[in-house]
């Protein structure tokens, strides 16, 4: 295959992100269906990489390396399921392999676009980035503005993320893709395009109501406005200094008129009375509060997987405990690397970060991520670290990991002037 159509197909496949993703909504919700288009089409994509990769002519040290990895893939993929499902139970057999194919979803498709990249030399814009997040974000407004958004959450809670279905994989999208939105706002250099993508960024952030993305604007604003500040007083640019400083205040004073009135805002008021303090300084006395309110009671869920963990036999132990205990899906951490090294064992998180790291390490070394804006840079990889650890559904969500792996391999050429 040509390097043009190559990356064609790569730029295509990204843009099918947000229509996946609301067909996806509408099959589970108007169908009912447990298998959906989005899970079809993105598993068929990373089975097309593959097999491209194996009939790529590279070098015959590196075809020895390529064979090897994926061998190795296949190899724990096979172990895992010994392990998992003794009894070769069809239906236990299909959803363990379903969900084992699902974490390992990511490291399969950041090696195999690794190894293409290099081989073809393929370079993507980051520009493309700007653009779905766009989508995502009027893909999320103009529903949520008609009263046809779909809720965020099925009891209690409030708010609305559009013709989505998944808050928290939709959540995790907008957070980690949210610098680079950030810096083609700066790009554009017009104040009112300025001020009018970050209110609809802002109003879509509010609406959803969960606390993911706004932590990341959050990280995304202090981080920009720092290294932006640093550069505008060296550079003595007071003009940019002071539209800055007069577009915080104003923030800051909005923020105590707007928040009262957001979906956010009332979640924190309905958990605050679930747990029956008075104020958010409450939480801070009692351990198990900070658990259930910062933590959505992760670090209980970790504990439990930890317990069960120390019970298991050796060969769990190394092969992972998978995803179900008596017939009923186990509920996951929701902490990314923990569930991995749970529900895969030593062996699956060895070969899982093994493969990620090893990628890190080259593309590092080989200085690919030099092109990148300073603030894009840190940011980005800050959200993915700590988000993937503290609300999870990063690495182990094809529908996110996919942008995570794009960021980490094609981050070479930084075009965001659209």
């Amino acid at each position: 295959m040509q390097d043009k159509t190559m990356k064609k197909l790569l730029c295509i496949f990204l843009f099918l992100g947000p229509i996946l993703d609301v067909v996806t909504a509408f099959m589970l919700t108007q169908l009912s269906s447990s298998f959906t288009l989005g899970v079809l089409v993105r598993f068929f994509f990373c089975f097309f990489l593959v097999l491209s990769l194996l009939f790529l002519k590279e070098p015959k040290a590196e075809k020895k390396k390529t064979i090897c990895v994926l061998f190795l893939f296949v190899l724990y993929f096979v172990s895992y399921l010994v392990v998992t499902c003794p009894s070769w139970e069809v239906g236990e057999l299909f959803f363990e392999a379903k969900c084992c194919l699902r974490t390992f979803y990511f490291p399969l498709l950041l090696f195999t676009l690794y190894k293409i990249s290099k081989q073809k030399e393929i370079q993507l814009p980051m520009s493309l980035l700007a653009k779905v997040y766009s989508i995502y974000l009027l893909l999320i407004l103009l529903p949520n503005l008609f009263g046809i958004g779909l809720a965020s959450y099925q009891v209690t809670k409030e708010g609305r993320i559009g013709l989505f279905y998944s808050a928290n994989e939709v959540s995790a999208i907008l957070s980690i893709l949210m610098p680079f939105f950030f810096y083609f706002l700066y790009q554009k250099k017009s104040m009112i395009k300025t001020l009018l993508g970050t209110f609809l960024l802002v109003a879509v952030l509010l609406s959803i109501g969960t606390k993911g993305p706004l932590l990341s604007f959050g990280i995304c604003l202090c981080v920009f406005l720092a290294l932006s500040v640093n550069t505008w007083i060296r550079q003595k640019d007071f003009p940019h200094l002071s539209k800055a400083m007069a577009l915080l205040i104003l923030i800051l004073f909005l923020i105590p008129l707007v928040l009262p009135k957001t979906s956010f805002y009332k979640n924190i008021k309905v958990h605050l009375d679930f747990l029956k303090v008075d104020s958010v300084i409450d939480i801070f006395k009692e351990p198990h509060l900070i658990d259930h309110f910062i933590f959505s009671s992760r670090i209980t869920f970790w504990y439990k997987s930890e317990q069960e963990f120390e019970k298991s036999t050796l060969q769990e132990k190394l092969f992972g405990l998978g995803y179900q205990k008596d017939k009923r899906e186990v509920k996951l951490i929701e902490m990314d690397p923990m569930d991995v090294f749970y529900r895969q064992g030593i062996v699956g998180f060895l070969l899982y970060f093994g493969v990620i790291l090893q990628i890190l390490r080259k593309q590092c070394k080989e200085k690919a991520y030099q092109n990148l804006p300073t603030f894009v840079r840190i940011t980005t990889f800050l959200l993915i670290t700590l988000l993937s650890f503290f609300t999870g559904h990063i690495l182990l969500a094809p529908a996110v990991s996919i942008f995570v792996a794009y960021i980490l391999i094609f981050s070479k050429n930084m075009e965001v002037n659209l």
